[in-house]
């Protein structure tokens, strides 16, 4: 019937000062490290001994997630991926606040409540319900899962029967590990008994169509829309379509629409280039608001997202009070999804989702040297200044359009497009001169250096930062240094 294993993550900042950490991302202790080590070694010894087997660990992509995935793996030598549906509930209005306040202990009975800006209970089921089930449709396959508390909730709410108090209290302590066998649960003809499937949209596998079809369907969808327009997520621009039935890119990127310089925070034409789902959002130019919907399409075999934007005018909006405030919640939204919160530069699922396909011509993974002497000496308030510092010295850097993310701990990833080899290692000669002179002013006595490895060469970001990881740990030898590759 097959199996898998849950583990929670190690102790956080937040869990030692007792704050409810939903979706806000919090580091993880030393001894949430050191816990994870040991249930690595733990797992190591039970798989040395044939008592279990892992093929795979599927993590949220939280850091304080990952850093324990990432901890276990290797003590266990197995391969870590990121599973977005693992990603911890967001608590809305509770983040931040009392774990243990009533009022908070009253509000998670209430499974339909998005607690202002959150996720409900019945949504985080939802996706958690369809993960287990395609877990399950892969009998010969182990997985160890390492996610939240709020997951372990609705992973055990799978396998039993639970009455709300039951369900509303449940937990596990940190770096724990559960197993669950499928045998325990409801036999497998069940099919009305749970949520349906959560989706951006319709999924559009089959809509394959030819460039002739292609022109009815855009001709239909412009008497409702305002622009539509064919677009290469992945390339970032418009496909033009010739008559001779050739195509070429155009010359501007696609966010020159909206009189951006660089990429969308919530590109939805990536995601639906992924996910072959239906996406929609709103988008903002010149104080003006626009509806935008993309489709994902194969023309003459070649996939591709169709995005159709209507201008919403005054005499759709609300009044201008109104109005600001939808900016402004579209906005914080944007930012919740893709802004990490301590260093406000992009968050690891912003890469995870939006940029890990998209090409680059050069990238360079960055460590801050010895932090882990950082949090030792003068504890984790010290850390967070000290990362916050250096990704303003980072950002301080490089263009609009280059991307900068904290890609987990103390490691910045930064993509750049356009950029000659020669620029490229004195920009991240720059960065680093740039951090070694930054103080840090809440604790005047920390200085901070950095290791950079950068690969340099055309390629899709997520198979740069393979090489550009390679390159960094060879920096890291020296502490304090660049260190750049060609591109393999």
């Amino acid at each position: 019937m097959g199996h898998f294993y849950f583990v929670r993550h190690g102790q956080t900042v937040w869990n030692v000062e007792n704050k409810i950490c939903g979706a806000t991302d919090s580091p993880l202790t030393e001894l949430g490290h050191a816990q994870a080590r040991k249930t690595g070694q733990m797992l190591r010894d039970k798989i040395d001994h044939g008592e279990i087997h892992i093929d795979e660990i599927l993590t949220s992509p939280l850091s304080r997630a990952y850093d324990t995935a990432m901890e276990i793996s290797h003590g266990i030598d197995v391969p870590v991926r990121i599973e977005p549906r693992l990603v911890e509930q967001n608590f809305g209005r509770w983040e931040g606040t009392a774990r243990d306040g009533a009022e908070f202990a009253r509000a998670k009975e209430n499974f339909a409540d998005g607690y202002g800006g959150g996720e409900s209970m019945m949504k985080t089921a939802q996706r958690i319900y369809n993960l287990i089930d395609d877990i399950r449709k892969e009998p010969g396959k182990t997985y160890l899962l390492v996610a939240h508390n709020g997951i372990s909730r609705m992973i055990e709410s799978y396998f039993h029967d639970m009455s709300n108090e039951e369900f509303a209290a449940f937990g596990i302590k940190n770096a724990e590990v559960r197993e669950y066998k499928f045998e325990d649960h409801i036999p497998d003809d069940r099919t009305d008994d749970h949520l349906p499937e959560e989706s951006n949209g319709d999924p559009a596998p089959s809509d394959q169509l030819t460039y002739a079809q292609l022109k009815t369907r855009l001709e239909s969808i412009r008497t409702v829309f305002d622009t539509v327009r064919i677009v290469n997520p992945v390339a970032m621009r418009q496909i033009i379509y010739h008559a001779d039935g050739t195509t070429e890119l155009a010359k501007d990127y696609c966010f020159a629409l909206w009189k951006k310089h660089g990429r969308c925070a919530n590109c939805i034409s990536s995601r639906t280039l992924h996910t072959r789902k239906r996406s929609c959002k709103f988008e903002f130019a010149d104080e003006e608001i626009y509806f935008m919907m993309a489709n994902y399409l194969e023309v003459d075999g070649a996939p591709c997202v169709m995005e159709a934007i209507l201008h919403l005018d005054d005499s759709i909006l609300i009044d201008a009070e109104g109005k600001n405030k939808f900016v402004s919640r579209i906005t914080r939204y944007n930012d919740r999804m893709f802004k990490d919160s301590l260093t406000e530069v992009s968050s690891r699922r912003y890469y995870d989702e939006q940029v890990s396909g998209l090409t680059v011509q050069a990238a360079a993974m960055i460590d801050i040297d010895y932090f882990k002497e950082i949090n030792d000496n003068w504890r984790h308030r010290a850390g967070d200044c000290a990362l916050r510092a250096a990704a303003r010295a980072i950002t301080g850097c490089v263009r609009k359009s280059d991307i900068v993310i904290r890609y987990g701990g103390d490691e910045f990833l930064i993509g750049f497009d356009n950029i000659p080899r020669d620029v490229f290692v004195r920009k991240l000669e720059e960065i680093r001169s740039s951090v070694q002179s930054v103080t840090v002013p809440e604790f005047p006595q920390i200085s901070l250096t950095l290791s950079i490895g950068g690969v340099y060469g055309s390629s899709m970001l997520m198979d740069a930062v393979d090489q550009a990881d390679a390159v960094l740990y060879q920096a890291k030898q020296q502490r304090n240094c660049v260190v750049v590759e060609d591109k393999r």
